[in-house]
């Protein structure tokens, strides 16, 4: 993967946009890594207040008439109720010795803009990081290639409901990694994974979907799902009908290992 990654940062070091936008803004001349940073903060103040883009839903019978570049509505919107939403570019970039990626807003058309939407390119292009991307159009470091790249997204939240269970871990894998250099890279994600916040903290009991036991998976359903309208009492005696051998004498270990299951499920 290293010698990989030499070459293809060769290649890249010939793109014709990677060569025109170190021509209009590096003068040809790389800066140092070190450099980054206040190379962005000059370019930032160059570029002025960062700015937001809008989208919205178009009436229905509105039409949208190009002149050039300039975009108008017919008939004009006057007003828009709802369903407005705002967003703002974001670069993202590294410094040296850091474990994370730095993000900061641009201008649209700017300097930093034209930069951002070089390094996306490229990171699509060429298996890259965004961030490493950038420090590669600006200091000509090599980005590295991993074997395996890890993804752990966000908890996804509903109407203020985490929803825990639905998270999934995320593999690039190149097809010529070895299966040892996928598994680093899955007990890497996994690591990330156990590291993101929960929303609710797992029990202390917690220990992951997979130990848990037929009869549990079987008791979680049972008593969150299928009979969640019946009192507890109620609950018991049908799982002892329908269920002896997984009997209980009473409704306590009942509820207990019944809230443990539903837990273990919906929060791995």
């Amino acid at each position: 993967m290293w010698a990989l990654s030499q070459l293809v940062a060769h290649q890249a070091a010939d793109d014709p946009d990677v060569v025109a936008f170190r021509r209009a803004h590096l003068a040809d001349e790389l800066i140092a890594w070190d450099d980054v940073e206040g190379w962005l903060n000059a370019r930032a103040d160059e570029d002025g207040e960062w700015t937001s883009d809008v989208s919205f839903t178009i009436p229905p019978g509105t039409t949208v008439e190009w002149d050039g570049p300039t975009a108008r509505f017919n008939p004009p919107i006057a007003a828009v109720p709802a369903g407005i939403r705002f967003s703002h570019r974001t670069l993202a970039y590294a410094q040296p010795g850091d474990r994370g990626v730095r993000r900061r807003s641009v201008t649209a058309g700017g300097t930093l803009d034209r930069l951002r939407v070089l390094t996306e390119n490229l990171a699509d292009a060429f298996a890259w990081q965004p961030a490493l991307a950038a420090v590669f159009v600006l200091t000509g470091i090599t980005p590295m290639i991993p074997a395996a790249r890890i993804g752990v997204p966000a908890i996804k939240v509903r109407h203020h409901t985490g929803l825990d269970w639905s998270r999934r871990i995320a593999l690039n894998v190149d097809p010529a990694a070895s299966t040892q250099e996928v598994l680093a890279a899955f007990e890497d994600a996994r690591r990330e994974y156990e590291r993101h916040p929960r929303p609710h903290p797992a029990p202390a009991n917690h220990g992951g979907r997979r130990q848990a036991s037929a009869k549990h998976y079987r008791l979680a359903a049972f008593t969150g799902a299928e009979h969640v309208d019946k009192p507890w009492a109620e609950r018991l005696r049908l799982w002892n009908e329908r269920f002896p051998d997984w009997a209980y004498p009473g409704e306590s270990n009942f509820r207990r290992d019944a809230g443990v299951a539903q837990r273990r499920l919906l929060s791995p």
